[in-house]
């Protein structure tokens, strides 16, 4: 397990990351299934997605490395109401402990994000993958920080672009930072894209399959009906 310190006082160690699923196939694994070759793969963003059967792709399934971080508790309640209530004394169990689990989040988007609340932006890249942005967009959303990112946005979306087909993270990352113009159009370029697979068990886009289960939207982004086609009926008008 890798091991980081962002101050060298830190008072807070942060595990992060202990989650790895047994279902995700490695690019060995599905190379060798003979469903998509190298080239295929290869065009993919390793940061986004992971394989769990031949042809479905997921967001969230994908291994994430455990790290842990030396912080200081003071930054972290200083930028976030969330880390702020879960650090004050007797609120929640981790008030009580200088050493805090949190296995669901992804560890490179949480190293990069407390890179920014340290200051210690030699780490901080000029350019992030749009996986990269996406995990970075749920914990932002997640610990109420989303304007930490907001001095870099233009150079992180300068090679970025949210027109034409859907891309998974895509609505969430612009429903995060507020990109009014670029929500539009993914929502746009989803309620049309999106079909019920010929089975009925799950949902593509573009003869993809995709498990939306995993991928965090924005809330109601599709409407509470079960119906692709009265979702995208009903969403039209609003986007």
């Amino acid at each position: 397990m890798q091991h980081f310190v962002l101050v060298t006082n830190g008072d807070l160690t942060l595990e992060v990351g202990a989650t790895v699923n047994a279902n995700v196939k490695t690019k060995t694994e599905v190379l060798s299934d003979g469903v998509l070759d190298e080239a295929q793969l290869n065009r993919l963003d390793p940061a986004m997605y992971a394989f769990r059967d031949l042809k479905s792709i997921s967001l969230s399934h994908r291994p994430i490395p455990p790290c842990t971080f030396l912080v200081s508790s003071r930054h972290l309640a200083g930028v976030s109401s969330v880390w702020r209530a879960m650090l004050e004394p007797g609120v929640w169990k981790e008030s009580s402990s200088r050493r805090v689990m949190m296995p669901d989040d992804d560890s490179k988007a949480m190293y990069l994000l407390l890179s920014i609340i340290h200051t210690t932006f030699g780490n901080i890249p000029k350019k992030l993958a749009r996986g990269e942005l996406y995990h970075l967009a749920v914990l932002c959303d997640k610990y109420d920080c989303v304007e930490l990112a907001t001095p870099w946005l233009d150079s992180w979306l300068k090679d970025q672009h949210f027109d034409g087909s859907y891309r998974p993270g895509s609505a969430f990352i612009t429903w995060t930072f507020g990109l009014e113009k670029a929500l539009r159009s993914v929502m746009q370029a989803l309620i049309w894209q999106i079909h019920a697979t010929a089975t009925g068990s799950g949902l593509s886009v573009l003869n993809r399959t995709y498990d939306f289960d995993y991928e965090i939207m924005p809330s109601d982004i599709l409407g509470k009906s079960n119906n692709v086609a009265t979702s995208r009926c009903s969403k039209t008008n609003e986007f």
